[in-house]
Formats: structure tokens, C-alpha cells, sequence
């Protein structure tokens, strides 16, 4: 079941809800032909359910099985393919279609836990704004924020979100940089302080040089990052793909040989087929080839639901070997916000009194 791991991460949402499409029509259709084919009546309706359970199991797998051939690779989607259709030959359709709708669950239950990071990256990606006003020549344009060059006066209103990385050259405010830092207190700009493009200005108008632009923004660079720690396999998860087709290779020559010494011993050719079909299918493995995946998915899953965020499964097997773990504060232990836990007033002034004086000079504030 492994092949389906090099090419989810770049799978969208449609295609996430296709697949949990496929492998419910594959469930469906493989109970109800099984249960159908214990009437004699009703073989012939089992057999076409069974096709069912078999195209939508194998849809997927054999959209990556030729992926991965067209690139020279065997891999283990190739070896189930193989096995789930000599499966169907010999008339062996359950265990065939059992085969399929396992190698279907396990992509889909993948894709739907990478699609947690995959929402993280968006997110970022959003944060971005898509125009900026410039100012050039005097006159204030709005413009698409690729088309800012480095060294343009932009102008930052409040509420706006910074579209670039930039250079304060006029006026003060104050800055919400928790997408890009997690400190949610937010943090003072003036003059010849840099800006990041996806962070909030708050209060003041500023206006800024462009320093980085498009590509070369921190933002940008910090959704490649979490792109690449995606896309990244921890070193089991390697080894498992590398045995995986190494064994699939093995088990197709013997599956291939198996046939033709039956052969040659006098069996006949529906007999011999049937044998090595039956190798195949036991020795399809995807026991081996799952359990590494499985095991990294269940437990960034798991640790996501208890609020710890793991990049990916190179990280998680990491931290067997560490000694030492460091924290930065704001929003790691804490909810990432402040607030008010007690009031300590100066002498000869009462806790209402100061309420008091601070609810009316904050009546008309923002």
C-alpha cells in the first residue's frame, strides 16, 4: 500500500473527497456481492458488484501505478493491481476486492491527515494580500502586489495587512505579527523598521520602501518551508518504500516462475495460473509496506488533536533521540493571548475608581 505516499501531498480537497467516494462505493459493493453471492439466483448480479468494488478500489492505485511506471519505478500499487485482477481471473472476487478497498482506505485516511497541513499552508497563503497601493509619481496606484518592485513607496492603511517586506520611511504604528512569529502582543514599528508582508498594521498610516518582494518575502519563505517539511519521509518511511520495490520485483518473478514450473511439471495452463495467482495474492504486502505510514499518521493525527502541530514524519521519528527540548513562550504552553489575571492600584486610589478612569478614556477607542 505504499506507492500511494509519493503523490497525495499534492492532492486538493476535491480530490480527498473523491477518494473517500471510491473507497465507500468500495466497501458498499464488496459487502453487498458478497452477501449476493451466497444465493446461487443472484451469482451473476454478485459478480457485477464485484466489478464495482474493484474499478472504484482500483481507480487511484492504478492512476499511481502508471504514474510510477511511466518513471520507471515498480512499486507496491502494481504488485496489488496485479494481485487483486488474478484474484478476479481465478474467481477468488472477495479476496481480490478486499485487497483493493484496504489499499484504498489506507491513501484516504492519509490524504485526509496531510490535508491538515495542507490547510496550514493555505492559510499562510492567504495571509498575503493580492494588491498594494503604490506611490509613483506622485500618484497613488493600486496595483497587484507582484507587480511591486523593490524600492516602491507602498502605503499601509490600518486595518491592512503588509503586502511586502519593507522599510518604514514615514509614520508610527503598531504591528500584529502573530501569523508569521506567534507573539500576540502586538509589536511597535517607526521609522527604519522593517515590516513583513502577511502581518496586520493596527493603528498608524505608514508608508514603506520595498526591500522583498513575491518569492523572497519571510512569508513565502516560510510556506516553502512547511511545503518541504511535508513532502519530506522520515528515514523508515524510505526504507519502506525501498523494500517495497525491491519485494514487489521479487514477488512478480516468482509469481512469473511459479507459473512456468507448474507448467512444465504437467499441470495445465488454468491450473498453473491459478497457483501463481495464488502467490501473488498472498504475498501481497501490504501489512509491511502500511505499517510505517500508519504508524507516523496515526500519531501526527493524534498529537494534532491534543494541539501539538508535527511537520511531518521525519520530525516525529527525531525526537526518539533527543535530550534536550527547547520552548519559546508566547502560545506554546499558553492559549497565545494575554489577559488581565489581577489589579494592583497605587495608595488612596480604589480598584472601582480606576476602572472607572479607564473604561472612560477607553469609551472611544478602537
Amino acid at each position: 500500500m505504499g506507492g500511494s505516499h509519493n503523490h497525495s501531498h499534492g492532492d486538493d480537497k476535491a480530490t480527498t473527497n473523491k477518494r473517500i467516494g471510491f473507497t465507500v462505493v468500495c466497501a458498499l459493493s464488496l459487502i453487498a456481492g458478497w452477501f449476493l453471492s451466497f444465493s446461487p439466483e443472484y451469482s451473476q448480479l454478485s459478480r457485477i458488484i464485484y466489478v464495482i468494488s474493484y474499478l472504484s478500489g482500483a481507480w487511484f492505485a492504478a492512476k499511481h501505478a502508471f504514474h510510477d511506471l511511466s518513471e520507471r519505478h515498480i512499486t507496491v500499487d502494481m504488485l496489488m493491481l496485479i494481485a487483486a485482477f488474478g484474484a478476479f481471473v481465478v474467481g477468488e472476487y472477495p479476496e481480490g476486492a478486499f485487497l483493493l478497498f484496504l489499499f484504498s482506505l489506507s491513501g484516504t485516511l492519509e490524504n485526509l491527515i496531510l490535508g491538515r497541513t495542507r490547510r496550514a499552508i493555505e492559510r499562510l497563503v492567504e495571509l498575503n494580500p493580492t494588491e498594494a497601493n503604490v506611490l509613483r509619481d506622485g500618484k497613488e496606484l493600486r496595483i497587484q502586489v507582484q507587480d511591486v518592485l523593490v524600492g516602491d513607496r507602498v502605503i499601509i492603511r490600518p486595518g491592512e495587512r503588509v503586502p511586502i517586506d519593507a522599510k518604514v520611511l514615514v509614520g508610527n504604528s503598531s504591528l500584529d505579527e502573530s501569523p508569521l512569529t506567534g507573539e500576540s502582543v502586538p509589536v511597535d514599528k517607526t521609522v527604519h523598521d522593517l515590516v513583513f508582508a502577511g502581518t496586520l498594521n493596527m493603528q498608524g498610516s505608514l508608508e514603506v520602501s520595498c526591500q522583498r518582494r513575491g518569492e523572497e518575502t519571510t512569508l513565502a519563505r516560510l510556506v516553502k518551508l512547511v511545503e518541504e517539511a511535508q513532502g519530506q519521509k522520515a528515514d523508515s518511511e524510505t526504507v519502506s518504500r525501498w523494500f517495497g520495490e525491491k519485494y514487489t520485483i521479487a514477488v512478480l518473478l516468482l509469481g512469473g516462475f511459479s507459473f512456468l514450473l507448474f507448467l512444465s511439471l504437467g499441470h495445465g495452463m488454468e491450473s498453473s495460473f491459478y497457483r501463481a495467482m495464488t502467490i501473488l495474492v498472498v504475498a501481497s504486502p501490504c501489512a509491511i509496506v502500511i505499517s510505517v505510514p500508519a504508524a507516523i499518521l496515526a500519531a501526527i493525527a493524534n498529537a494534532a488533536n491534543h494541539g501539538v502541530l508535527i511537520k511531518g514524519g521525519v520530525y516525529l521519528e527525531r525526537l526518539a533521540g533527543l535530550n534536550a527540548l527547547a520552548f519559546d513562550k508566547t502560545g506554546t504552553f499558553t492559549k497565545g493571548k494575554p489577559e488581565v489575571v489581577g489589579l494592583f492600584t497605587m495608595p488612596g486610589c480604589s480598584e472601582e475608581e480606576f476602572l472607572q478612569v479607564a473604561a472612560s478614556a477607553e469609551k472611544l477607542s478602537e
